[in-house]
């Protein structure tokens, strides 16, 4: 399924949510995996952004439109899932909210906010 204005993106998942330790006994990085895929990326407009809840995020917020086989997620504690990340333009998205549709054109509907790590 295509989208009107898609373009590459990459999604960063991490394998694990559970710290680990290297030999010395120090906390090692997560580790993540990389999937390549198409999405329809757009800023988000100011007002919506502070309808969201994400106002002080009004520059570094984006909502990303993708099929729903590219599946993306937000932190869920109670499930131990970390959030993906995205890589749009050389700049990485946390996603903080996803929705599902279902009916007339299946897809995702993702909001992410820039990380600067």
């Amino acid at each position: 399924m295509a989208f009107v204005g898609e373009q590459p993106i990459t999604r960063r998942r991490a394998a694990s949510t559970e710290p680990s330790f290297d030999a010395e006994g120090y906390l090692a990085p997560l580790v993540y995996t990389d999937t390549a895929g198409r999405a329809t990326v757009n800023p988000v407009p100011g007002e919506e952004a502070v309808a969201m809840g994400y106002g002080d995020h009004l520059n570094d917020l984006v909502k990303i439109i993708c099929a729903p086989s590219f599946d993306l997620r937000a932190d869920d504690d109670t499930a131990d899932v970390a959030a993906d990340l995205v890589v749009w333009e050389s700049k990485t998205y946390r996603i903080v909210r996803v929705r599902r549709y279902t009916r007339v054109i299946p897809h995702l509907e993702a909001v992410g906010v820039r990380t600067y790590e």
